[in-house]
């Protein structure tokens, strides 16, 4: 069974990325309002390639003060366009866009893609014990809607989900990690994505005390103190830039007029997530993980604290507060959904190998219930790609209704630059 599992993750996964390069090069990319203000944003800067690659790596305030949101992704969106940006942009969609560069953010979307990948493979890996397991679940995890589907678009959660999956990756192998310079290069890791969005910003943060504290249950007192102070270094110079952006998202979060226009019911917005961000293979996965991880915790009745335990009781308690913010907020759109999905997943795959689960020993059930889920999620992203929205003719994104990012490999090409796919 896990050779055909093994079989069935490598052609899914060859098909998903062969598509998405494909996509990078001669597909028809989404032009709606944010998108194209990130372009714009990344076409005005002045900033040379030796001056965006410091401000990525060192710590940095206020690198970009024209927009109200941290500048982690215009940085890297720069850094493409200074070094591939020669490569110009698809044949019938230059209209919309700032400038013949947009093979050069695919690029960077790609890349971050790449790091999400990676970042889940080693913590499946750790998890599950397996490497075909681990290459299934890092197959399922890309073509879920919400990460094929963003990764087409110029949008800051590209940045997001990359920042998240490093913070959680690196803090579990520091943790793990015997090698006396391991905190160090997960802090500098995890520092240099601290410049993500201001609502995700908190959330590595918490991760970073969550394996502050790890360490100081594993008496490792050295390497507490070095993650905290290089980890949080990064983290305050983000936290001073983002202020604007904070202030100006609890203005739109309290705006009546907004919580009235983004308003979505919460079982139609449930509903959403599991085709439209999640997808229902994956959502299966994760249901049946964590039913697994609680049946184990009940039969165990206790666990004994340790660095990855303490790691994983902080996954768990930002997932919760996650899907609590999902839920008291009057404001549910797709892209709420990403840190809880994100959490959710890791707090599965770590919490398999901290309750004992013996994964090992149920293997073939393991893998039949994998390549059946990655079928399903391989069939609906098939049909989102190549069939619904008129094959992308009548395909168009809406800023308050839930969206639908996961679009076909062709839309309608762009007249001009004011044109939009709305």
């Amino acid at each position: 069974m896990k050779a055909w599992l093994l079989a069935i993750a490598a052609l899914v996964l060859s098909i998903a990325l062969f598509l998405r390069l494909w996509s990078a090069w001669s597909g028809t990319a989404a032009c709606t309002w944010d998108d194209s203000t990130y372009r714009a944003l990344a076409v005005e800067s002045p900033l040379s390639l030796p001056q965006v690659v410091r401000s990525i790596i060192l710590p940095t305030i206020d690198n970009h003060p024209k927009i109200k949101i941290n500048t982690g992704y215009i940085l890297w969106l720069v850094m493409g366009l200074r070094t591939f940006g020669w490569l110009g942009t698809p044949s019938g969609s230059w209209g919309c866009f700032a400038s013949q560069t947009e093979r050069a953010w695919q690029v960077v979307n790609i890349w971050l893609l790449l790091i999400q990948l990676w970042c889940v493979y080693g913590i499946a890996r750790w998890g599950l014990g397996d490497r075909s397991l681990a290459m299934a679940i890092m197959t399922a995890y890309l073509v879920a809607p919400i990460v094929f589907g963003m990764n087409r678009w110029v949008m800051t959660e590209n940045h997001v989900m990359a920042a998240l999956w490093v913070a959680i990756a690196m803090a579990l192998w520091a943790v793990v990690s015997q090698r006396k310079w391991a905190p160090i290069l997960a802090a500098v890791a995890i520092g240099v994505f601290a410049t993500t969005r201001e609502y995700a910003l908190p959330l590595l943060m918490l991760i970073t005390l969550g394996a502050f504290v790890a360490f100081l249950c594993e008496r490792r007192y050295g390497a507490a103190l070095i993650f905290l102070l290089i980890a949080g270094s990064y983290e305050i110079c983000a936290l001073i830039t983002a202020l604007p952006a904070f202030d100006a998202a609890r203005q739109k979060l309290l705006d009546p007029e907004a919580q009235r226009q983004f308003f979505n019911p919460m079982g139609a917005w449930l509903a959403h997530m599991v085709m439209e961000s999640w997808g229902p293979g994956l959502t299966a996965i994760l249901l049946a993980g964590a039913a697994w991880i609680a049946w184990s915790l009940y039969e165990r009745r206790a666990l004994r604290l340790e660095g990855p335990t303490v790691l994983w009781i902080t996954l768990g308690i930002v997932m919760v507060g996650t899907m609590g913010g999902a839920y008291a907020t009057a404001q549910r759109l797709v892209r709420p959904s990403i840190p809880p999905f994100i959490f959710c997943m890791a707090f599965v795959l770590v919490g398999l190998r901290v309750v004992g689960t013996p994964v090992v020993a149920r293997r073939g059930t393991l893998a039949a219930a994998l390549g059946c889920a990655l079928l399903g999620s391989a069939a609906l992203l098939t049909y989102h790609l190549f069939v619904r929205f008129d094959q992308g003719r009548s395909y168009k994104h809406h800023a308050a209704f839930m969206e639908y990012y996961d679009h076909p490999l062709w839309l309608r090409p762009t007249i001009d630059r004011n044109d939009r796919h709305y």
